[in-house]
């Protein structure tokens, strides 16, 4: 009892036994509706999530994409600051400076936030997926005892 109180999660519907060898389950009042269902929700669920994952995958691309011009759009308000200060214009050469950082800071979150996006939510959403797939397993044996 030990050893099984320490096993990893499982899968598969095969591989989940309790001491009596069986699985427990109990139908309630929702069963029926959700049985009904689940053909669709499965279909549905797994198209759903592969478009929340590919969309954070695009998320990302395009946050890196946008970064990147705002990290040369830094270079040339720079270079603005830079002639200011040789022309000795101090207030725009400070204005242009803090510009510079405003653009920087605004690049780095873009940058931060697609990668956050693609990492806690199209990474963690493939877990999902995975976990979905006992769905499909339950359909697939409901099925073939119903037969």
């Amino acid at each position: 009892m030990k050893a099984e109180d320490k096993s990893k999660y499982v899968r598969s519907m095969e591989t989940v036994v309790n001491i009596q060898g069986q699985v427990p389950s109990q139908m309630i009042s929702n069963s029926a509706v959700f049985c009904s269902k689940m053909t669709d929700f499965i279909d549905s669920y797994q198209i759903l999530y592969n478009e929340v994952i590919e969309c954070a995958k695009d998320i990302n691309a395009k946050s890196q994409a946008l970064a990147s011009t705002m990290f040369a759009m830094h270079k040339f308000i720079e270079q603005l600051s830079e002639l200011n200060r040789m022309t000795r214009c101090q207030d725009q050469h400070e204005m242009y400076a803090w510009l510079s950082k405003m653009i920087t800071g605004s690049g780095n979150f873009i940058a931060q936030q697609g990668e956050l996006f693609k990492s806690f939510l199209g990474s963690h959403m493939k877990y999902h997926l995975l976990e979905h797939d006992s769905f499909r397993e339950i359909l697939k044996v409901r099925e073939e005892v119903k037969s």
